[in-house]
């Protein structure tokens, strides 16, 4: 399963807005007909009606309940999703958590900076190949973390399958 979305539009639809069962006989996604043992059922995020072999995914939801923002009130389902948009919603995971790691790098880049302001008493040419070390660390650093990322969404995919 993929860890918990956030609410909004565009993760879960209600059931109002799923392809009505009437609407065809066999899967939208790969076409093989509906039977008593080849159930038909509902992609929650777009609403499609597939079968059990292209909806095989889950992913948790989070809804507020209540009206109310706070974390203390959110309710958290696992929900069924089609393999094309449990993709989607993984790939969004992916860059989202791309981009928090980019700002904690930026972060520890300023703070690097601030540091080094404060604390340089070299000029010149030797400050200069100090700033190339600390940046070639930087790299390095940045490196490893990157892979122990994809290592951590490596050990979540296959979790999830």
């Amino acid at each position: 399963d993929l860890p918990p979305t956030k609410s909004d539009n565009h993760v879960c639809i209600d059931e109002a807005s799923w392809v009505d069962d009437d609407t065809s006989h066999a899967c939208l996604l790969c076409l093989t007909p509906f039977t008593m043992l080849r159930r038909r059922h509902h992609c929650r995020r777009c609403g499609l009606l597939v079968c059990g072999a292209c909806s095989l995914k889950r992913f948790k939801h989070r809804r507020a309940g209540g009206g109310r923002s706070n974390s203390s009130s959110a309710e958290e389902k696992v929900l069924r999703a089609c393999d094309g948009c449990f993709n989607m919603l993984r790939q969004k995971q992916v860059t989202i958590m791309e981009q928090k790691l980019r700002q904690k790098q930026q972060q520890g880049q300023q703070q690097q900076q601030k540091q080094r302001n404060q604390s340089s008493g070299a000029s010149g040419i030797g400050n200069a190949v100090n700033k190339a070390n600390e940046r070639g660390d930087r790299l390095d650093a940045v490196e490893e973390r990157a892979g122990e990322l994809e290592d951590e969404g490596a050990a979540m995919l296959s979790n999830i399958e």
